[in-house]
């Protein structure tokens, strides 16, 4: 090797050695920085001393186990947002409501009615960034200003960022939420525009029956551009489509939250599950959500968002123009405009004269009953035209034997010419059925008969029980309801009064003896409130029936009328029935006059 080789190896090893020493220096500053950075930006997503210290010490505090194990200095402590119908206790812990009391009502075992409680009620919103997402539910907020019906709460992460949620009471159970987000524009990847909400409940049992409450909690939602509403009661769900709101409902209560502006169209989950055990009453479902939120990089990004958290008071949700008054089960089409165009009104006029909800429901039953008379007097006087011709059709039976279709001719023919009808019982019947149904979807959906008394019964809007079995009867239950023994007991005599008045014999005397036997059963687990209106419209019906026959009806005149119809000269015009049945067996090579086969 020569010397100038020598010397050029010796210059590259010197420049190598500087360079990687320079280098050494340069990593250590950096990973030095990066640490610190990495503490900085720790510790923003922290609450600093001022803003612990900041806390209001006369709150009242209770251990929140989650939130301690974030900041174990920290006690949870709560606001408190008040009014004449409720008072809603807001906790420092995630900024969110922590319990609810709804100060109108009470739980069947007469306790304060805690919509939710303690750790019962679930609201978080995750709000991405580049060092990972942040949730609310983890954050300690302060009392940045409050006033008798709002409260701004605030959570300071840094110098640049922070969280304020706003809270004002508003009429009739609404609770508006406004949240903001300030200076987090350039923290959240641009990659991501949207933050989620998660909004979960285990409901409590409020009601005397878990199992009833069970069967009628559900999670209901609402699309904006579409007046329906549709629910779940046991699946998972991704909607489709701009959420007007989502409803945790239960039997007599619902917590809604209700969408603004800045819901995202699609991909809102819902998730709806009952415990394994029926016999479950510590809670009655739990309901999930998950709603996603646009965010759109402003330097400050406001959402807006209303809570209904009440009683599912058809009045009270319909003020909210929102359909929320869609989720009481009314019924559906018709049955439901009766309930709405009649029986609620009528009802409320009751109410404001009456405090007894017994008296209301026998006055609605007697304003009902007045009504439909025309129909009751119509029906009657059909089913005693049936009665006269009762001999007259028992002949036929024997005269044609089995030749049912000369038999059905010659009744056809008996009917027109004596001016009766075989329908005519059953249409003024089937015209009141509507009715008849309307009650049967109102009285169970109506909170205004929760705990209201009568009698022996302590509950109008569920099952009276004079007698607990301490077993379970299959189709029956584990208790007698009075109620539905007195409805069963005049529904069957009803039900023998109808058959000697129309002559019913045979298959169709022993089906309308089996109906009532079977409500027996089924209005068994039915609101009291229920079977007493059905018992007392048997009861006028008795009454009206007795009046028709003594003041209004006589079968003797019913008799001579149709003995002059019969002697009456002249073609009979045949009905479209009987037009119907000759041509049916003409169609069959029947002769349709004497009944047999055409040669």
């Amino acid at each position: 090797m020569d010397r100038s080789a020598s010397v050029g190896y010796l210059l590259i090893a010197v420049i190598i050695g500087v360079f990687w020493y320079i280098n050494r220096e340069n990593y250590k500053e950096i990973q030095q920085n990066k640490t610190k950075e990495d503490s900085v930006s720790v510790t923003s997503m922290l609450p600093d001393s001022t803003t612990l210290n900041a806390i209001d010490s006369g709150m009242v505090e209770s251990s929140d186990e989650e939130a301690l194990r974030l900041n174990k200095n920290a006690n949870q402590k709560f606001f408190y947002l008040e009014d004449d119908k409720r008072k809603i206790a807001i906790s420092n812990f995630g900024g969110a409501p922590e319990n609810i009391c709804l100060k109108k009502y009470k739980t069947h075992s007469q306790n304060d009615l805690y919509l939710f409680d303690k750790q019962e009620f679930k609201y978080n919103i995750s709000i991405p960034t580049m060092e990972g997402p942040i949730a609310t539910n983890q954050l300690l907020f302060t009392q940045k200003s409050a006033n008798k019906n709002k409260l701004v709460l605030e959570s300071k992460l840094s110098e640049e960022q922070s969280i304020l949620i706003a809270y004002q009471l508003k009429e009739n159970y609404i609770l508006s939420q406004q949240v903001s987000l300030i200076g987090f524009d350039n923290i959240v990847p641009r990659k991501q525009g949207y933050l989620t909400l998660k909004m979960g409940l285990q409901q409590p049992l409020l009601e005397q029956s878990a199992k009833n409450e069970r069967e009628a909690s559900r999670i209901l939602f609402k699309y904006r551009e579409n007046e329906s509403i549709d629910y779940i009661t046991k699946e998972d769900k991704t909607l489709q489509g701009e959420i007007n709101w989502i409803s945790f409902k239960q039997k007599f209560f619902n917590t809604t939250i209700i969408a603004h502006d800045n819901f995202i169209d699609d991909g809102s989950q819902i998730k709806i599950e009952s415990p394994e055990n029926e016999n479950n009453t510590d809670w009655v479902k739990k309901a999930e959500a998950e709603i996603y939120l646009s965010y759109d990089f402003n330097p400050k990004e406001s959402y807006d968002m209303s809570f209904y958290m009440g009683p599912n008071h058809y009045q009270t949700l319909r003020k909210q123009s929102l359909n929320l008054e869609k989720m009481i089960p009314l019924g559906p089409s018709i049955i439901s405009w009766v309930n709405k165009l009649a029986v609620i009104p009528i009802f409320n006029f009751l109410s404001s004269f009456f405090n007894s909800y017994g008296v209301i429901i026998l006055m609605l039953t007697i304003i009902l009953k007045l009504v439909l008379s025309p129909l009751t007097f119509k029906s009657y006087v059909s089913m005693a035209k049936m009665r006269v011709l009762k001999p007259e059709i028992d002949a036929m039976k024997e005269k044609y034997g089995d030749n049912m279709q000369k038999m059905q001719q010659e009744q056809m023919k008996l009917y027109k010419k004596a001016g009766a009808s075989p329908f005519g019982g059953c249409l003024p019947l089937l015209i009141q059925m509507p009715i008849l149904f309307a009650m049967f979807r109102f009285f169970p959906s109506s909170i205004e008969l929760r705990q209201e008394k009568l009698w022996w019964c302590k509950d109008l809007s569920t099952y009276d029980s004079i007698l607990d079995l301490g077993f379970e009867i299959p189709f029956y239950g584990d208790h007698v309801s009075l109620f539905t023994l007195l409805m069963t007991i005049s529904t069957l005599i009803y039900t023998r009064l109808n058959n000697s008045m129309s002559g019913a014999t045979g298959q169709m005397k022993v089906i309308s003896y089996i109906m009532p036997i079977m409500f027996l059963g089924f209005f068994n687990n039915y609101p009291a409130a229920l079977s007493f209106y059905y018992f007392l419209a048997n009861m006028i019906t008795f009454g009206q029936n007795a009046l028709i026959k003594r003041f209004f009806v006589d079968e003797n005149k019913i008799k001579k009328q149709i003995e002059a119809n019969k002697k009456k000269v002249g073609p009979v015009k045949k009905s479209r029935f009987q037009k119907k049945i000759e041509e049916m067996a003409k169609k069959r090579g029947i002769d349709p006059y004497s009944g047999r086969p055409k040669r």
